[in-house]
This record gives structure tokens, C-alpha cells and sequence, in this order.
């Protein structure tokens, strides 16, 4: 299954569908992009998109402002690259581009739409009101996004990810990993087996700058060590006496 940028986008772009979608029948509509509210056009096509590679929609084409038709399969990754011009990503400007998709032709099935709601539901309520979160198949969100990396979810077998599960799921009471339990824990997951301890921190560093906070995005964005509020970082490393004792995952409520 693949797995959603955003499940809570779209678990809102299900409920609209569903709203469209004549009661316990099945058919094809017309659905007009940009009509929810915080959600561009291309955003919308794309979770959309995702639905249909899920088998809950399925997605026949989208016409453009310029009155052309294309099929889900084509001309699709130009968006995704932002090669068509920008100034259609906040519909509500006046000046649309002709290339902005306006309507996409959708088949629907209520039944479907009803479950992967229900679905979705059970995996919002799993993954909690915390800034950053896990859910049952070990992939990450922040701030109710995945982390992903070129648009799929974060390997679990890079560095960065154990660097990261080991501060979400080791952390003491003061949301702290010491040194120690950071790298035994690394450790029994195959990582610097045969390395120096003072070796290994300075490949943790370069694992979190170089790794997470470089190669990782969140929906379309790099992932950045700042929290939601642009003040205070994700990840900190702690100190005494000018020797760094290990890490601290800041992760407060929503």
C-alpha cells in the first residue's frame, strides 16, 4: 500500500468525496480541485493520485484551465516537479495558470470511501497528539506529515531512522538519551559495531545534520530541526563540562 504524505489531508479529501458520491451506489463524477480550505490544487491532485495507486478512487483524467484532458498517468510528474508555473499552488490568487488542474473525472465507490475513512480514523487515533509520532508500521510524522525521502517513507535500515526510533522510544523522563544507551542501542542494531565510541558520536552527529535534517522532507518540504513554533529544535545534544553526554528529542503536544 502506498502510503499517504498526509493522512489527515486525506482523510479531508475522502470525507469531501464521500459528500459527492451518491449514498451505497457507485459512479463517475466530476470533482472541482481547490475547493478545501489550507489545500492547493496540486496537493489535492496528488493525494488523490495516491488514492488511486490504493485502489479507493479510481482516477480516469483531469482537465485544465486551457481545456486540455490528460490521464492520471501523464504529464502527472510534471507537477509533482513544479515545472508548471507556481502561482497556482494558493488558488485563491486571481491570476490561474492555464496549465492549473481544475476538474479531475473520478469513479466512486462509497463502500470504499467509508472503509479507508475508517481506516484512517484507527490510524490517527494510534499515532497520538505529539509533534512527532510512529505508527504501527514504524513510519514517522511530524506534526501529523510523514517524513519521507523522494516521496516514499523513511527507510527503516538508514542510520538516521535508528538514530531517530532510538530517541522516540529510549528516551528517560526528561525526553533524554545518554550517550551509553544511544550507542549500545545502535549497536545491536549493526550500526559501528567495531567503532570507537568517540568515533561513533561523531558519526550520530553527522547521521542527525547530514542525514536527517539534509536528505529527509516533510510532505513537500525539508525536514528541518526546528519545531513547529521555529524556535526550538527537534534534536539537541546536551552537555557537562564540555563533553556531550547524549541527546534530547524535544516532542511536545500538538
Amino acid at each position: 500500500m502506498i502510503q499517504y504524505d498526509s493522512p489527515e489531508l486525506t482523510f479531508k479529501v475522502l470525507a469531501n468525496l464521500l459528500l459527492e458520491c451518491p449514498k451505497k451506489t457507485s459512479g463517475k463524477i466530476e470533482h472541482l480541485l481547490g475547493e478545501i480550505v489550507n489545500l492547493s490544487r496540486v496537493k489535492e491532485l496528488r493525494i488523490l493520485k495516491q488514492l488511486h495507486e490504493n485502489d479507493v478512487i479510481f482516477f480516469h483524467k483531469y482537465h485544465r484551465s486551457d481545456g486540455k484532458s490528460y490521464p492520471i498517468t501523464d504529464d502527472f510528474s510534471r507537477i509533482e516537479r513544479n515545472v508548471v508555473p507556481r502561482d497556482f499552488l494558493n488558488f485563491e490568487r486571481p491570476s490561474v495558470s492555464v496549465t492549473t488542474p481544475t476538474i479531475a473525472i473520478l469513479e466512486l465507490e462509497t463502500e470504499k470511501l467509508e472503509k479507508e475513512i475508517e481506516r484512517l480514523e484507527l490510524v490517527k487515533n494510534k499515532i497520538g497528539n505529539r509533534v512527532l509520532e510512529k505508527d504501527e508500521q514504524g513510519n514517522f510524522f511530524f506534526n501529523g506529515k510523514m517524513l519521507t525521502t523522494r516521496n516514499k517513507p523513511l527507510d527503516h535500515n538508514v542510520k538516521h531512522y535508528k538514530i531517530l526510533d532510538i530517541l522516540l522510544d529510549k528516551s528517560d523522563q526528561h525526553n533524554q538519551v545518554s550517550v551509553d544507551v544511544m550507542i549500545r542501542e545502535l549497536k545491536r542494531r549493526n550500526e559501528w559495531v567495531h567503532e570507537t565510541d568517540e568515533k561513533i558520536i561523531k558519526n550520530i552527529n553527522n547521521a542527525i545534520n547530514n542525514g536527517l535534517f539534509d536528505k529527509v522532507t516533510v510532505g513537500s518540504k525539508k525536514f528541518e530541526n526546528l519545531l513547529p513554533n521555529k524556535k526550538d529544535p527537534v534534536i539537541q545534544g546536551y552537555k557537562n563540562n564540555g563533553r556531550i553526554e547524549g541527546w534530547k528529542l524535544n516532542n511536545p503536544e500538538k
